[in-house]
């Protein structure tokens, strides 16, 4: 579960996905998971992310920018 305040009381991917649900308007649900390194099998790191993100033309956003944006609106 998401923590009430969102990005205001934890920066957690959590409430990040929850924060861009209700961007788009949408029902406060959301699916996470986490991309794996087929070679080392370790998370994938963030440049192999932004990498893959870009030869798939999948939006890639950073949390920082999330969290920074959350501020200001």
């Amino acid at each position: 579960l998401a923590s009430d305040g969102l990005l205001s009381s934890r920066k957690g991917h959590t409430e990040m996905s929850i924060y861009l649900t209700k961007l788009a308007k949408l029902h406060p649900v959301s699916a996470i998971c986490e991309m794996m390194d087929a070679e080392t099998y370790a998370a994938l790191s963030v440049d192999k992310a932004k990498k893959y993100a870009k030869e798939n033309a999948i939006p890639f956003i950073d949390g920082k920018e999330l969290y920074e944006f959350s501020k200001v609106r």
